[in-house]
């Protein structure tokens, strides 16, 4: 199953993740239940009965909560490395604004010096009417 929020996962992809771990739950489950079967012979005591039946819903719990907790941790390190991807998007444009503002200053004080010494002074206008 693919990792998505879930509001986004269709009600189809949530029965077929909860089918398939019905399936190895029941699976291993049944497999206690044999092992216990075989162990005594086919008759076992009561006692052991509940026993076998009280660890079998303790397993289905456990596992249960086991696939939920990891099914939101991933969710959260996907929404951290989204935030991350985003962030290093906006620290890109903010240098390069900065970049770009810096170039603009140093464009337009080295014009304004070109003025002041006489040097250049078609090019300082230009670059002053441009401000």
């Amino acid at each position: 199953m693919s990792l998505r929020k879930r509001e986004q996962i269709s009600l189809y992809d949530e029965a077929k993740a909860s089918f398939v771990s019905l399936i190895k739950q029941t699976s291993l489950v049944f497999l206690g239940i044999l092992i216990m079967l075989l162990m005594t012979g086919g008759n076992p005591p009561g006692s052991v009965v509940v026993m076998t039946f009280i660890f079998g819903i303790g397993f289905v719990a456990w596992s249960e909560n086991k696939r939920l907790s990891n099914a939101k941790a991933r969710q959260k390190a996907k929404t951290k490395t989204k935030q991350e991807q985003v962030n290093k998007s906006d620290s890109f444009v903010l240098n390069a604004n900065v970049i770009a503002y810096e170039q603009i200053q140093g464009a337009t004080h080295g014009a304004g010096h070109a003025v002041a010494h006489g040097t250049g002074y078609a090019a300082g206008q230009k670059l002053i009417q441009k401000r």
